[in-house]
């Protein structure tokens, strides 16, 4: 099973909030012996080392607890840019892109985080918070991309979500292509769905980066946004289900 935790999942883990260190060792236990992988955003970063909410040293300490859940091997990108590639890359071929990071930005977070646990949080590079400064403003792009697309979902009397789809569609510059292929087809797509239905939401959850992330990769997203949850599960996603942190550690402690 591959599993996707928010910021506040991840926050809860490090500080046994809601957890205790046994539901830590068996989530431990679990990911050690392939049961279970956890996916690793870069919005997960770019929250943690561009708040500065703590201490150098509780930061890398924070960073090291995480990376030793989650691999930076396979990070994924920006949300804005998993679902406008994933639309272009529809557009194109009719199959969904790589959601993972690769390239120059890549190796920056890589180095950087070397750096940071290395110094024990006294030495945060600038290509390294150049890129997550670049991963932070593609929420603004995102952002603008759900406003139209939930525009356009309020405009729609017959099929809200379709319409939405179609926005975003849109705003990645690729409409044309995908009315060729069909915007039933591209609804297919996880991410795609997951960000229209976010668009149709009456009460669209605040971790919108972090569903869009979740559904280019998991099978479960774990999140105490009950908002996030009820969407899920009135989306129905295939293949993604959505649990708060308790129910997700009763279930690791079940399988083991």
């Amino acid at each position: 099973m591959i599993a996707y935790f928010d910021t506040g999942a991840f926050d809860s883990l490090y500080r046994r909030d809601g957890c205790t260190a046994a539901d830590v060792a068996a989530l431990r236990k679990s990911i050690y012996g392939r049961g279970l992988a956890m996916a690793l955003s870069v919005h997960h970063l770019e929250e943690l080392v561009l708040a500065r909410r703590v201490a150098p040293q509780a930061l890398s300490a924070q960073i090291r607890f995480t990376l030793s859940l989650a691999s930076l091997r396979s990070l994924l990108k920006p949300s804005a840019d998993l679902l406008f590639d994933e639309i272009r890359a529809y557009a194109t071929s009719g199959a969904a892109g790589s959601p993972f990071l690769h390239g120059p930005m890549a190796d920056a977070i890589s180095a950087g985080v070397a750096e940071l646990v290395e110094s024990d949080g006294e030495e945060i590079g600038e290509e390294f918070t150049g890129a997550l400064e670049r991963a932070r403003r593609t929420r603004v792009k995102l952002s603008g991309a759900i406003m139209r697309a939930r525009a356009a979902a309020a405009a729609s009397a017959d099929d809200p979500i379709a319409a939405a789809t179609r926005a975003l569609a849109e705003s990645a510059g690729a409409l044309a292509d995908c009315d060729r292929r069909g915007i039933d087809g591209l609804l297919r797509l996880r991410v795609v769905r997951m960000a229209a239905g976010v668009a149709a939401a009456v009460a669209p959850p605040p971790t919108l980066e972090h569903a869009i992330a979740a559904a280019a990769r998991a099978e479960t997203i774990v999140s105490a946004d009950s908002d996030l949850r009820e969407l899920i599960d009135r989306l129905a996603l295939e293949g993604l289900a959505a649990r708060d942190l308790p129910a997700f550690l009763t279930t690791v402690r079940g399988a083991e």
